[in-house]
């Protein structure tokens, strides 16, 4: 593992490659997280709440494993398929190679939010 990440670092389109690993270790640090918190609870959790309206919808304890293997994995997915996009853009026009690469951080970044909202709502 350790030479692949020094591979994505050294590549060409290290700023890229830097970025997209970043951000996927934000998702699984995300993902770990929530699970680390709310699998222990052994209640139902509250997944999506409004101000307005209050609670929207709930998972029960059992199937919250698989429901944040599908929040998790779909954004894993996202930055891979993002990271191989980036870098080969970085190749042959690095200012594109950047902006997705950036994009995939913000989006990244907005999913560990989520995993964070899931967290304080149920604490």
């Amino acid at each position: 593992m350790h030479k692949h990440i020094h591979a994505i670092i050294h590549h060409p389109a290290r700023i890229a490659g830097a970025v997209s690993l970043a951000s996927f270790f934000v998702v699984i640090a995300g993902w770990t997280w929530a699970h680390l918190v709310l699998v222990p609870l052994g209640q139902s959790v509250i997944v999506s709440w409004s101000a307005d309206a209050g609670i929207l919808r709930t998972v029960p304890v059992d199937e919250l494993p698989s429901f944040l293997a599908g929040i998790g994995g779909t954004a894993l997915l996202m930055v891979i398929v993002n990271a191989a996009l980036a870098v080969e853009l970085e190749r042959r026009d690095r200012s594109w190679g950047k902006l997705v690469a950036i994009a995939t951080g913000a989006v990244s970044g907005l999913i560990f939010i989520a995993f964070a909202a899931m967290i304080g709502v149920n604490s």
